[in-house]
């Protein structure tokens, strides 16, 4: 028997006398019994090959007859192999289930933790947009991901009035140079308006995926072209970074 793979056989099932058929002879000092041979990878149970009548001493056993194999096999009910004898098969299938379940319910708990910091990232956001503080900077940036930013004077029911550069507005790479490049044309200012309900409308992502909903933002007084994201609102006293 090979230590890799072969076969080997265990016990199936010992009859008792009475269920022995009466034109089957057991020798003297043997016991009938079945046994099953099972395919095997390092002595664990693959599949069965196959199953015999023999003989059974405490010297060993050997296989019946010819004769004895037929009439047990037309006249024995038969037995079913056990589920261990297929243990291989079903460990191979088995583990790597496991492996896809836990997978999939870390999956589903991660995208249920998205879905919470969305919810709770918009309801932040809408508080904010309601009443936001003077000097809160609000970020956006379009396709490409350049940068430009908006610093609230004032705010009424329905609208948020922002100080903008009266120049031609500019993207910049990073939040940071765009506050470099706001700082530069403070004396070349200009106040706009902008719907609350449409600010709370940009930015829009469903959790879990990456399309994000991006409007146009609508600035008469300046050449700004959409579509356009709302990405973040920096508090006063942070510097916009």
């Amino acid at each position: 028997m090979s230590l890799i793979f072969g076969y080997y056989h265990f016990h199936l099932r010992t009859p008792e006398w009475e269920e022995i058929p009466k034109n089957v002879e057991v020798p003297n000092s043997m016991q009938l019994s079945q046994k099953l041979q099972v395919f095997h990878i390092f002595f664990i149970p693959f599949f069965p090959m196959g199953k015999k009548w023999v003989y059974e001493s405490n010297d060993g056993w050997k296989e019946v007859d010819r004769i004895s194999k037929i009439r047990l096999e037309n006249q024995m009910k038969r037995k079913r192999a056990p589920w261990y004898a297929y243990f291989g098969i079903i460990a191979l299938v088995l583990i790597p289930s496991l492996f896809i379940f836990k997978g999939y319910l870390k999956s589903k708990q991660n995208k249920a933790n998205a879905k919470l910091r969305f919810e709770q990232m918009i309801a932040k956001r809408n508080s904010i947009i309601d009443a936001p503080e003077p000097e809160t900077l609000f970020m956006f940036h379009d396709k490409k991901y350049n940068y430009f930013g908006l610093n609230v004077t004032s705010h009424s029911k329905d609208s948020i009035f922002f100080k903008a550069p009266r120049v031609k507005l500019k993207f910049r790479s990073n939040r940071d140079k765009w506050v470099e490049y706001f700082n530069e044309n403070q004396d070349k200012t200009q106040v706009v308006s902008v719907a609350k309900t449409q600010l709370k409308k940009m930015y829009v992502t469903e959790y879990g995926g990456s399309k994000a909903s991006l409007l146009k933002l609508n600035l008469p007084s300046l050449p700004v072209e959409g579509p356009l994201s709302f990405i973040s609102m920096k508090e006063p006293g942070t510097n916009g970074k």
